[in-house]
């Protein structure tokens, strides 16, 4: 019993996928294709700016994904 009391606290602890948004994943694969199309199309300084702004949401999905998986709206601990 101890075994069990135990692995539902370390489930509770992690998190689990229910609350998992598929938006924010979508995004970072829109913004990825979009990139990849305009910035060989665009000029040496202003290449950099799309690369930037799709390193920006790989981060925030990274920090999401980690921190904020089981997260779900309306839902407090």
């Amino acid at each position: 019993m101890a075994f069990q009391g135990r692995g539902a606290f370390l489930f509770r602890v992690c998190g689990n996928q229910a609350g998992y948004l598929w938006e924010i994943p979508l995004l970072v694969l829109l913004i990825t294709v979009v990139v990849s199309i305009v910035g060989p199309l665009l000029p040496s300084p202003w290449d950099l700016i799309p690369i930037a702004l799709l390193a920006a949401a790989w981060i925030f999905f990274l920090i999401y994904n980690f921190f904020f998986a089981g997260w779900i709206p309306g839902r407090r601990k």
